[in-house]
């Protein structure tokens, strides 16, 4: 049987997903870099490739450790896709503090309030909601 490639840069152990409407043939790139103003120069601190159908919190999990390690990593920002109770559980038992982002790779359901409509502490603490109605404490 041939092997068939989309791409004559794709190796045999390319592989396929789909995410969204989209489909992506290939490799799944991960950067991870320095994005403060107070560095003259911002540096990229690690890198991963994987096939394409290695989440992106996989692959979190995975390099988080590693990048605790070699750097003096206090903050993380990440695409809102990551938000899941095991990368948050890792990254407090490295001492780093997560920040999602509204991008998640899905459109928003117009039945549904984003995360963002809430007024939250420190990324565990509900207190307000889009109303501005002051909520009795949740923790996540």
């Amino acid at each position: 049987m041939p092997l068939l490639l989309s791409s004559p840069l794709d190796t045999p152990d390319a592989t396929y997903r789909r995410k969204g409407n989209k489909d992506h043939v290939g490799y799944a790139y991960n950067v991870t870099e320095t994005c403060t103003g107070e560095n003259p120069v911002q540096f990229v601190t690690d890198y991963a490739v994987d096939k394409n159908v290695k989440t992106d919190p996989e692959t979190l999990k995975e390099r988080l450790p590693m990048i605790k390690e070699r750097t003096d990593l206090t903050d993380l920002y990440e695409d809102g896709g990551s938000c899941r109770p095991e990368v948050q559980k890792l990254a407090q038992e490295q001492g780093v503090t997560m920040h999602y982002t509204n991008l998640t790779g899905r459109k928003p359901a117009s039945e549904k309030l984003p995360l963002s409509a809430f007024t939250i502490e420190n990324h565990q603490k509900v207190l307000a909601c889009p109303q501005n109605q002051a909520l009795r404490p949740y923790l996540f």
